[in-house]
């Protein structure tokens, strides 16, 4: 039932912003999503959900919209290094889920549709807004069309229109990005391959990383990060371009992927880091990649996505409270800061080649040590607690070297491809 007559605009119509309209409908609360384009809507990401991204889901009934042809479970995190040092993590718990973006797009606006609070504005753009007293006034225009039309009456705003937030940027809420490496850049590509395994790996090379995860039986995506001031992957091609100077700094995955079919085209983006000054500020609040993101490093983009749409349909109903707003922005806040301080140290090791080495190494020896920082990541349990005793067995375990190979991923790693031919779908 609806108790204060709440109407909120959501700008943005991504899994954050559609989680969002899904979980205020479930309280009785309207909402009306305006996205520029039309679902189901691709977006170049990473397309792995951490376990607690998919008990979200799970939670609110929303994993059975999921196409299971375009989806496809994994069971923890492989660091692999070029030196041939490897360490692998296995989630405690359940398990986590890549999911094409197209195929969660399309689970969650069918599960929006469904909704009788929520009303979809597909093809619609902003233009601008107004805070009033007591509600905000927008004016959105038609993608392609010519004039625009007025949208009155919100509650409040609630931008969730990702890095480059017109909602963030119009309401002056842009603020310092995060971390120690603003060049930050990102791509991603599909090929029509067989998985390899059932981790997602994050190959590392000096100031890149290439992030591998299998989307279904026949599709892995191969998403790459890089630091633009150490690495220029273009100018690495001879004149091919982006994607063959990226594959180029990984030969073993550029073997993978020849001859086999492009599945989707390779799109990039950046800069990442950024940083909203504050995550609600007057009737206008931000979530998602439009409030704060750094890299992808972590993969807890889409599950820190969910549990601020959960957090903002908990709480909408008290933001006309000073004690209501504050435990929306300290939560937010707070979730943050642990994202970041978490990325931050996982972004130290891509300028920092030896020390890099020694901690997969370490982390190799010490499989617990590297489960517990993925649950840690997640929030699942303290960040300091056990390490200590974690770290002291993994110093004084010997070293395994016999797997390590000399150059870059020399064949008979541990989770690497099969030679060409065998890795490929038919």
């Amino acid at each position: 039932m609806e108790t204060k007559k709440i109407h909120v605009a959501i700008v943005g119509g991504g899994p954050a912003g559609l989680l969002t309209a899904i979980l205020l409908s479930r309280k009785g609360i309207k909402s009306t999503v305006i996205e520029r384009g039309t679902w189901p809507i691709d977006k170049v990401c990473g397309e792995g959900i951490m376990p607690l991204g998919v008990s979200i889901l799970r939670k609110y009934d929303l994993l059975r919209g999921i196409d299971v042809e375009w989806s496809r479970p994994f069971t923890g995190v492989r660091y692999i290094d070029k030196s041939g040092a490897t360490a692998t993590a296995s989630f405690r718990g359940e398990p986590g889920l890549v999911v094409r973006r197209l195929a969660l797009s399309e689970a969650l606006h069918q599960a929006a549709v469904d909704e009788p609070h929520v009303t979809l504005l597909p093809g619609h753009k902003l233009v601008s807004f107004e805070e009033q007293t007591e509600q905000v006034d927008l004016l959105v225009a038609e993608v392609g069309g010519s004039g625009t039309k007025a949208l009155a009456g919100f509650t409040y705003l609630i931008g969730a229109d990702g890095l480059k937030s017109k909602v963030r940027r119009l309401n002056g809420m842009d603020g310092v990005a995060p971390g120690v490496q603003p060049k930050r850049m990102g791509a991603r590509v599909h090929y029509k391959v067989k998985p390899w395994d059932d981790k997602v790996q994050v190959w590392w090379q000096d100031g890149i990383e290439a992030y591998v995860a299998p989307t279904s039986d026949g599709c892995v995506e191969f998403n790459f990060g890089w630091d633009h001031e150490l690495v220029q992957p273009a100018a690495l091609s001879g004149g091919e371009g982006l994607e063959a100077g990226l594959f180029a700094l990984f030969p073993q995955l550029r073997e993978v992927v020849q001859g086999a079919e492009k599945l989707s085209r390779l799109q990039s983006w950046g800069p990442l880091p950024h940083r909203a000054t504050e995550p609600l500020a007057g009737r206008v609040a931000l979530i998602g990649d439009a409030g704060v993101f750094y890299d992808q490093i972590t993969g807890e983009g889409l599950s820190l996505a969910f549990v601020q749409a959960e957090l903002a349909a908990e709480t909408i109903e008290g933001w006309d409270t000073e004690e209501g707003r504050q435990r929306f922005t300290k939560t937010l806040e707070g979730v943050g800061d642990h994202y970041i301080r978490i990325t931050n140290f996982a972004m130290f090791f891509t300028r920092h080649p030896w020390l890099r080495k020694q901690m997969i190494r370490l982390l190799g020896r010490t499989p617990e040590l590297f489960s517990h920082i993925l649950h840690a990541n997640m929030g699942d349990v303290p960040v300091f607690k056990p390490v200590l005793r974690h770290l002291l067995e993994g110093l004084l375990r010997p070293a395994d070297r016999g797997a390590e190979q000399d150059g870059l991923w020399g064949p008979g790693l541990p989770g690497l491809p099969e030679p060409v031919g065998h890795a490929r779908s038919s």
